[in-house]
């Protein structure tokens, strides 16, 4: 049995800190007020940008730190030597313009500049000199689509569209198709969920036109 049962990868904006946090104890992250998920334990996400930037290496992966559901904005193959099961969050190409803009409200003040400062680190080197407010949607719009595609042509990843997160029983279906089990703790389920919703009617309005 390998140590972790599911990985989720998924781009800034797809909802994969509440996906990770509906499989956990409240206890372990917190619903902020502008409806953002902070996770107390991202040693999983941090250590993969590490290794994915070559500042760290995999086989340095602490096991005791790793939840059983964990999540990453970054894939790398060795994943699969490591989890029962790998995901990637998916959405249709049109939305990632308006999921950036939603980051960038929720996270940033609606400020690129803060966006752009936070982010920078994941802009390769030959175009970070060029990046501005200008053409900050345009850069990282291309750079999260591109993860994308590279997610959906590999066939060992699973995807869970982004659109189920607003049906409230497709929701279930993937929390326990994730976690390997059923959901048994329905009142913070169901807290967490509806108010993330309410939270975050900006995305809900993309996805329930």
């Amino acid at each position: 049995m390998r140590p972790i049962r599911s990985i989720i990868c998924f781009n800034p904006g797809s909802a994969g800190d509440l996906l990770k946090a509906l499989c956990l104890d409240a206890s372990q992250y917190q619903l902020e007020s502008h409806g953002g998920i902070l996770l107390k334990n991202q040693y999983f996400k941090t250590f993969t940008e590490k290794v994915y930037y070559q500042t760290a290496e995999q086989q340095d992966i602490n096991f005791e730190l790793v939840h059983q559901v964990d999540n990453t904005h970054f894939y790398m193959d060795f994943y699969n030597n490591i989890s029962e099961q790998v995901f990637y969050i998916n959405y249709a190409y049109h939305l990632q313009i308006e999921i950036l803009s939603a980051v960038n409200r929720k996270r940033y003040h609606n400020n690129w500049d803060e966006f752009i400062s936070y982010h920078f680190y994941s802009i390769p080197a030959p175009l970070q000199k060029y990046i501005s407010t200008k053409n900050a949607v345009e850069v990282f719009n291309i750079m999260w689509f591109k993860n994308l595609k590279e997610w959906r042509s590999n066939k060992k990843l699973i995807p869970i569209e982004l659109a189920d997160f607003f049906q409230y029983d497709a929701m279930k279906k993937i929390v326990e198709n994730v976690t390997g089990k059923k959901i048994t703790n329905f009142s913070e389920f169901d807290h967490t969920y509806h108010t993330w919703i309410k939270l975050n009617s900006d995305l809900l309005d993309l996805f329930c036109k």
